[in-house]
Order: structure tokens, then sequence, then C-alpha cells
């Protein structure tokens, strides 16, 4: 090969060297961007949340019962806002609101007024955690649930507390869901919208009944509003 020729071949080496490079530089960069982005939105919703809990102290002049006041999802254990997880524990005079984003937690705690994500408050599970860990198991199978509807009718004055949903639902019916081998698996009262000529169930309300396979029954339920009062069963 000819001086020529090998000045073009380490020109072209050196030239796929600096885009790869270059390539993975801004991988990283857009990755840490994306990192930053959400932080901030995390962020942002904490603030948020805890702001929705000052304002009800301010006007109240004590923590609400439950989340579902300030306005978020209930779930089977605690509450969402924007697809984070929260919960508050309440003491005398302070309390501590607790957060998840998958799977790691943070602590705002109200005596020094500051998020914090070492040295976390440790609390006995509640009093029904066993009913939250069988009711969990059982509606692992919801998706291979048959779905019976047994009563429908127009929704005059329910509200299901749902995050980042605001209409008032269009109608509500009792539903029975069953496993696979026609065993009852749960039952109770929706509210839904139809959208595009089918059955769109939004959320449960009132009290849901959960049952085992060897026949046991767990009951919930689920925070909503009625004529704009909350009606809602106090966190354990």
């Amino acid at each position: 090969m000819n001086k020529v020729g090998k000045l073009i071949a380490w020109s072209v080496a050196i030239g796929f060297i600096l885009l790869a490079s270059v390539l993975l530089i801004g991988i990283h960069l857009a990755s840490d961007s994306s990192k930053d982005l959400e932080r901030m939105s995390v962020a942002q919703s904490q603030k948020e949340v805890l702001d929705k809990l000052c304002d009800y102290i301010e006007q109240n002049g004590e923590t609400p019962q439950s989340l579902s006041e300030i306005g978020l999802e209930q779930t089977i254990s605690a509450y969402t806002y924007n697809d984070l997880t929260f919960s508050l524990v309440n003491f005398s005079r302070d309390y501590v609101l607790q957060m998840w984003n998958e799977g790691i937690e943070s602590q705002y705690i109200s005596e020094i007024g500051k998020w914090v994500k070492e040295g976390l408050y440790e609390f006995e599970p509640p009093i029904n955690i066993d009913t939250i860990r069988n009711i969990n198991r059982i509606v692992e199978f919801r998706d291979k649930a048959i779905v019976k509807v047994d009563s429908v009718r127009a929704n005059d004055n329910v509200f299901p507390i749902i995050d980042g949903f605001n209409k008032k639902p269009d109608s509500i019916a009792y539903l029975r869901y069953y496993y696979p081998d026609s065993l009852l698996m749960m039952e109770g009262w929706v509210a839904y919208r139809p959208i595009g000529g089918a059955l769109n169930y939004d959320k449960e309300f009132g009290w849901w009944k959960y049952y085992s396979k060897t026949g046991d029954c767990y009951n919930k339920f689920w925070n909503f509003k009625r004529n704009r009062e909350l009606i809602y069963e106090a966190d354990r």
C-alpha cells in the first residue's frame, strides 16, 4: 500500500473512532438528561402532594385521616399521584409522609421540615396487613378472571377518586369476577364511562369483597365522593 492509501486508511479509521466517541458521549449526555428530568418530575410531584397536605392542615387544623381527602388515588395498600406511591403516618402533632418511586423510599418528616432518603423512620405494619397481602394475592389473577355484570344504572352522584381523571363517570355497575374454575374471586361496584362503544371500567368504590380459592373472604372499602362529600374509611 502506498503512502496515500495508508493516509486514507488511517483517516477513515480515525474518523470512525471520533464518530463512535461522539455517539457514546451523546448517549451518555442523553441518559443523564433523562435522569435529571425524571428527578425533577419526582421532586415536583413531591412538592405538589406536600402542598396539598399542608393546605389541608392549615384549613382544618389537623392531618387528614386518609390521603383521599387531598385528592390522591387509593390503591390496595396506599395512594398514588403521578405514578408515585404515597402513605401518611400521623403522630400526636407531627407526621411522616412516605413516598416510593420504583422501590426507593423517601420520607418528609414534618418535625424537621424536609425530605430525607437516609436514616428513615421504621414503622410497624398496619393492623390489616394480612388482609392487604391476601387481597394482593387474589387480584394477581384478575387478568385471567371471567367478569360478569350484575347490575347497571346511571351515575347520579358517585365520583371515584382517580389520579389524572377529573370527570364524573356516566354509569355504575356491580361486577363479579370469577376464577377460571368458576369460583367467585371478587365483587363490588365500579364507576365507568362508555368509550368507543365499549364499557371502560374506571374505578372501584364502596365495599368490595375478595375471595381466596379456599373460601376466605376479605373486605376493602374504596373511598369515593358523593355530591362532593368524601365517603371514606380512615387508614389503619
